[in-house]
């Protein structure tokens, strides 16, 4: 069933990257991500409740469908036309890289903090990539790659 909210918020992210901008909508999601983290750590007492963690790995899918495509269309907005398949392969790759880094710390959080506190922690650092975010142009990323000689 989550894979249909991933698929959904993947659709539907499409949609609102195009209408509010696919930065705004990476920042909203990985709010929102973080949000449903720390939620789920926080929520702790909850985990043996099925409707509960239904609802929470739906959500996440959907948040995550919609984050994935506004990441991928920032992704494609700053590539240069010349090496786009190249660069945007690269930026893939670092995302999934990013997915197997957290795996890996999540193993080693292990060593010092509960599987709540880790949820929480992550869900924490979730929102901090916002910050990031806020600071990519990619406005101004395309006036410099288009600026440069094909």
């Amino acid at each position: 069933m989550a894979v249909w909210f991933g698929l959904g918020g993947s659709v539907i992210g499409g949609f609102l990257a195009d209408r509010m901008g696919p930065r705004k909508l990476a920042m909203a999601m990985t709010v929102a991500l973080g949000m449903l983290w720390l939620l789920f750590g926080l929520g702790h007492g909850k985990w043996v409740d099925p409707m509960f963690i239904k609802a929470m790995v739906c959500a996440e899918g959907l948040c995550y469908g919609m984050f994935a495509v506004s990441l991928f269309a920032i992704f494609m907005g700053v590539s240069w036309k010349a090496v786009a398949a190249s660069q945007f392969t690269a930026y893939m790759a670092i995302m999934n890289l990013s997915n197997t880094g957290g795996a890996w710390c999540v193993g080693r959080f292990q060593q010092w903090l509960s599987e709540p506190q880790i949820f929480m922690v992550l869900g924490l650092f979730q929102m901090a990539v916002a910050a990031i975010l806020w600071w990519i142009e990619i406005e101004e990323a395309q006036k410099a790659v288009d600026s440069r000689k094909e």
